[in-house]
């Protein structure tokens, strides 16, 4: 990849998705933000990469705020909030990250 640098070329016709999220992770950690806002960041890698990248920021980025938008219950482990939002009721639960909620059971749907 570092020899492809200069090269102009439609990026996501030639990497993959999990390569993709990961020059995204490499731009937050080059440009510094207060605040990353993340959609689906990390649903092209697998978990332990997914660990690795978020501990990565963590790690790095000490005042970094972060906001996700996920799938996967995995992410939870990396915040201190979730919202959840209910359109149906047009509400908004807002609640801290549990670990035991989100991973006791291994499903990330704990009560």
């Amino acid at each position: 990849m570092i020899g492809h640098l200069d090269e102009q070329a439609n990026w996501s016709l030639e990497l993959s998705g999990g390569e993709q999220q990961r020059i995204g992770f490499t731009r937050a950690l080059v440009y510094r933000p207060d605040w990353l806002f993340l959609d689906e960041a990390t649903s092209a890698v697998d978990e332990a990469t997914e660990e690795a990248l978020s501990a990565l920021l963590q790690a790095r980025l000490p005042g970094l705020t972060m906001i996700s938008v996920a799938h996967r219950a995995t992410v939870a482990k990396f915040h201190h909030r979730r919202l959840t939002l209910h359109p149906e009721s047009r509400s908004i639960e807002d609640g801290l990250v549990s670990p035991a909620r989100y991973f006791g059971d291994g499903t990330g749907c704990g009560g």
